[in-house]
C-alpha cells in the first residue's frame, strides 16, 4: 500500500484513508512484535526457573490484549474507510478501463481511414513528384541546350566568324523554337464548348436577321390606319391607333421569329442546349425589334427606316457576335450595353452553350427595357413632329423618287 502511495497511482482523494491505514498496520506490527519479544523473554525465565515469571505473564497478557485492541479497531477502520475506498478506485478503474477500450477501437478506425488516406495522399504525392521530377528534367535539358547556344554564339562572335554564326542560328531551326517553347504550356478548359464554328457564329448572324426581318415587316405593313378603316371604328383615340396597329406587327413578328428559331434547331441543327429558352429569345427579341422600328417609322416615317438602318450597321460592329468586346475601341465598348443586339447575342450564347447562374434572365430583362425609348417615341415624340412630317412626306411623293 504505501508503494501504491509512493508511486502516484492512487488518487489524491484516497491518499488519506490509506496512509492512515498503513499507519495503523505499522502500529499493529510493532505491538505485534513487542509481544512477541515479551514471550520469547517469558520462556526464557521460565526455563531458567525465575520466581518473576507471574509478572512477566501478566505484562504479556497485557500487551496481547493492548495488541488484539488495535487489530479489532483496524479491521474496524479498514471495512468503514479503506474498503469503501479501494471498492470505488477499482469501479473507476474499471470505468477508466472501459474508457481506454473504448478510446483504443476508436483509434483503431482512425487508424485504418487514415492509414487509407495516407495511401491516397501518399500515391498522389508520388504522382505529383514524379511529375514534378519529369518537368525538372525537361527544364534541365532545355537549360543546357540553351546554354550550349549561347556558349557557341560567344565563341562565335569573339572569333569574329560570320560564318559560324550564320551556321549557328539557321541550323535545325524548328529545334530551337521548341527549346524556346518548352518551358512554357496553357491549358484551355472550355466552362461553354461550342461544337462547331456555325454555332459560335449563329447569335451574331441570326441577330442581324431577326432585326431585318423585323424592318422587313415595317416595309411590307403601313405604320398608319388607313381613312377608311378608320371611319369603322368609334371615335379612336392616337394611342390606340398606335398600339392596335402594333398588335398587328407583333403578330406578324411571333411568326416570323418562331419559323426562324425552329429553322435554326430542325434545318440548320446549331447546338442549343436549352431550347425553350433559345425560342423565348427569338420571341422577345423580334418583339423589341419590331417595337422599335415601329416606332421609328411611326414617328418619322421613311426618315425612321433609315434611322433602323444605321441602328442596324453600329450593332453589326458594337453587339460582340464577332469579335470580343475586350479588344474592341473604346468607344465601342461605351456604347454596346446601349444596344439591344448585344443582349440578344448575350442571351442567345446563355440558351446555346448553356447558362451560368442566371445571366439568360438578365440579358433578357435588360432586352426588354427597350420596349421603354420605344413607347415613348411612338406615343410622346410623335405628336411634337406630326405637322413636320406631314410636310416631309409630302415633298418626297412630290419629287416622284418615292412613291
Amino acid at each position: 500500500m504505501q508503494a501504491l502511495i509512493d508511486g502516484g497511482s492512487v488518487p489524491e482523494e484516497y491518499k488519506p484513508a490509506l496512509k492512515g491505514a498503513v499507519g495503523m498496520l505499522n502500529a499493529a506490527c510493532d505491538l505485534i512484535d513487542a509481544t512477541s519479544e515479551s514471550l520469547r523473554t517469558a520462556a526464557d525465565k521460565l526455563e531458567a526457573g525465575n520466581a518473576n515469571v507471574q509478572g512477566e505473564h501478566d505484562a504479556v497478557t497485557a500487551q496481547i490484549e493492548q495488541a488484539r485492541s488495535s487489530v479489532a479497531t483496524l479491521r474496524a477502520t479498514f471495512g468503514d474507510e479503506v474498503r469503501p475506498a479501494m471498492d470505488g478506485l477499482a469501479d473507476e478503474a474499471g470505468s477508466f478501463a472501459a474508457s481506454v477500450a473504448a478510446g483504443a477501437a476508436r483509434l483503431n478506425a482512425a487508424e485504418s481511414d487514415l492509414s487509407g488516406s495516407m495511401g491516397s495522399a501518399t500515391s498522389s504525392l508520388s504522382d505529383a513528384q514524379g511529375k514534378i521530377s519529369a518537368m525538372s528534367s525537361e527544364l534541365g535539358e532545355t537549360s543546357s541546350k540553351l546554354r550550349s547556344f549561347a556558349d557557341s554564339i560567344d565563341a562565335a562572335l569573339a572569333a569574329g566568324d560570320s560564318e559560324a554564326l550564320r551556321e549557328i542560328l539557321t541550323t535545325d531551326v524548328e529545334q530551337f523554337a521548341r527549346a524556346l517553347a518548352a518551358p512554357v504550356g496553357v491549358e484551355r478548359v472550355a466552362v461553354h464548348p461550342s461544337e462547331n464554328f456555325g454555332s459560335a457564329m449563329a447569335p451574331l448572324y441570326t441577330t442581324i436577321a431577326l432585326f431585318v426581318g423585323a424592318l422587313l415587316i415595317m416595309v411590307v405593313v403601313k405604320p398608319t390606319v388607313s381613312a377608311r378603316a378608320q371611319e369603322k371604328l368609334r371615335d379612336p383615340k392616337p394611342r390606340e391607333l398606335f398600339l392596335g396597329r402594333f398588335g398587328v406587327v407583333a403578330l406578324l413578328s411571333l411568326a416570323q421569329t418562331t419559323l426562324m428559331g425552329l429553322g435554326n434547331m430542325l434545318f440548320l441543327q446549331v447546338q442549343v442546349a436549352h431550347p425553350m429558352l433559345f425560342m423565348l429569345c427569338f420571341w422577345v427579341a423580334g418583339l423589341v425589334f419590331s417595337s422599335l422600328i415601329y416606332a421609328f417609322v411611326s414617328a418619322f416615317a421613311n426618315l425612321g427606316k433609315a434611322v433602323a438602318v444605321l441602328l442596324l450597321i453600329i450593332q453589326v460592329t458594337g453587339c460582340g457576335g464577332s469579335f470580343p468586346l475586350q479588344i474592341l475601341p473604346d468607344f465601342v465598348q461605351a456604347i454596346s450595353p446601349f444596344l439591344p443586339a448585344t443582349h440578344v447575342v448575350g442571351a442567345m450564347r446563355a440558351a446555346m452553350f448553356g447558362t451560368t447562374g442566371a445571366d439568360f434572365w438578365v440579358q433578357i430583362g435588360e432586352l426588354a427595357l427597350f420596349l421603354i425609348p420605344a413607347a415613348l417615341i411612338g406615343l410622346v415624340l410623335r405628336k411634337p413632329f406630326e405637322k413636320f412630317m406631314g410636310w416631309y412626306i409630302e415633298k418626297v411623293e412630290e419629287s416622284k423618287l418615292i412613291g
